[in-house]
């Protein structure tokens, strides 16, 4: 039987195409089909000449990327040290892949986005998310004594500041889409229905204007306090 696939790309604009990632109940992110599955999906994309921008976003019903670090490490209590590396470092290629994509990348948020989810949504040049308290926006995982594995401490310092990365890094606490919109982690917030043409039109403003190359710049820069 083939093994079901995680990833559904379908064209949302003529010139936009949405990524979504298919987590049925239960799915985890952190396993080991779903990386390689998600570079080759980009890979792909990156050679389209039709395209402005990528939205991408999830079915699922509670998590932008359902993850379980804790899961997935006491199923993989046996890995080397040499295998753990490697399949961080893939995942950081991974990201690092979606992030120089010649075309515009917004995550669009309307479910929990913590952890690997978070570190996935900040790889994209923007977010977008849904104005709901009951969405939350973090990285828990510090609470269990692990650190995110896709670079998502240094890529939160650099959207967020010093100051408010610090405090989440180290706290491991949750925040809602407001105060992570005031402090720079969302750039859009919305409501639920308007979710997908805000991020279509976000898409296409800073294609026109070249600004999110020069997000891209930022991005790789040092570290604002």
């Amino acid at each position: 039987m083939p093994q079901r696939s995680a990833i559904i790309v379908s064209d949302i604009d003529s010139d936009i195409a949405l990524v979504t990632i298919d987590q049925v109940a239960g799915a985890n992110a952190l396993s080991e089909s779903f990386l390689p599955e998600f570079d080759k999906t980009f890979e792909s994309l990156a050679k389209r000449t039709d395209l402005t921008g990528v939205v991408l976003t999830s079915n699922n019903a509670d998590f932008f990327l359902a993850d379980a670090e804790a899961t997935f490490i006491a199923q993989h209590a046996d890995w080397s040290d040499q295998k753990i590396t490697r399949y961080c470092e893939f995942g950081r290629a991974a990201m690092a892949r979606l992030s120089r994509c010649p075309f515009v990348t917004v995550a669009a948020v309307n479910q929990h986005c913590q952890g690997a989810g978070l570190e996935l949504a900040l790889w994209c040049d923007y977010r977008v998310a849904v104005a709901d308290a009951d969405v939350l926006i973090g990285l828990p995982a510090v609470q269990l004594g692990l650190v995110p594995g896709w670079a998502g401490t240094a890529r939160l310092s650099r959207i967020a500041g010093l100051a408010d990365a610090a405090d989440l890094i180290t706290s491991g606490r949750l925040i809602g889409t407001d105060i992570a919109h005031e402090m720079g982690i969302v750039d859009i917030v919305t409501s639920g229905d308007r979710l997908m043409q805000e991020a279509v039109d976000l898409i296409h403003r800073v294609h026109t204007s070249g600004a999110f190359i020069e997000q891209r710049k930022s991005i790789m820069g040092p570290v604002q306090g």
